[in-house]
């Protein structure tokens, strides 16, 4: 008898950490890839992709992303690449990567979605050779890592080419220190119209004339007339039509 009570006295301990390691339901995380295909760009000797997530935390809970995989398939099947070949991104090298809305987007911080807050996270990958990946999100509720989930998307390339243009520009010397990066202050500028959400400068240039002494201006730092750039022509990179000017 003292047996057969000891074991219950040890079962009904026992139930309760069993049911507290149940992740529940899963989040309402919302996870949009940027609009559009992402496309294939060439520079600085390398193949580059650039695309982007939307994230919305739609619970009650606030949800932390503990890494991003991203893991390739063979473009000929449907069959995921093994698991070695698979780039993860933990949850420090995350906080480069990520930018609440609203938020300062060049400042590091925590993917840490409160309840109804919203981010995105930049990505911008270098020697890129795949056709279509899978993108999983490991996430989960703060302090809660018995919660732990996968959120994942798939995605494709763009079958359409980019353009390739000249420089709008004649002359030597000329640099461009804000081109395409996942820092650049360029990158991650997000417009929302109507309803469409948009990145136009996700690949935006600033082109900079330097002198000899490799400043950009010679004498008054503030006068637009001391750039080097000050009065240089801008050529038409491609065919096209003039519709209107601005001053």
């Amino acid at each position: 008898m003292r047996r057969a009570l000891l074991a219950a006295v040890g079962l009904a301990f026992a139930l309760p950490s069993v049911v507290a390691a149940q992740p529940g339901l899963p989040f309402k995380l919302l996870m949009l890839p940027n609009p559009g295909t992402p496309e294939v760009f060439s520079g600085d000797g390398k193949t580059h992709v650039a695309y982007e997530f939307f994230l919305a935390n739609f619970t009650d809970q606030t949800i932390q992303i503990d890494s991003l995989a991203i893991a390739g398939a063979n473009p000929n099947s449907d069959e995921p690449v093994t698991p070695d070949q698979a780039s993860t991104v933990n949850f420090e090298q995350l906080k480069s990567l990520f930018s609440l809305i609203g938020a300062n987007p060049l400042k590091p911080q925590a993917p840490v979605l409160k309840p109804s807050e919203a981010g995105v996270i930049f990505l911008l990958r270098d020697d890129w050779n795949l056709e279509k990946w899978t993108n999983e999100l490991t996430v989960e509720a703060q302090g809660k890592p018995q919660s732990r989930q996968k959120v994942a998307v798939d995605m494709k390339l763009s079958p359409i080419k980019p353009v390739v243009i000249q420089a709008p520009l004649r002359g030597k010397n000329w640099w461009t220190p804000n081109g395409p990066a996942n820092d650049s202050i360029h990158r991650r500028v997000v417009v929302a119209l109507a309803n469409h959400i948009g990145l136009p400068e996700r690949f935006a240039v600033d082109w900079v004339q330097l002198g000899a002494d490799g400043n950009s201006f010679t004498g008054n730092q503030s006068d637009n007339r001391s750039y080097h750039c000050y009065g240089a022509e801008v050529l038409a990179v491609a065919e096209g039509k003039v519709v209107g000017v601005k001053d």
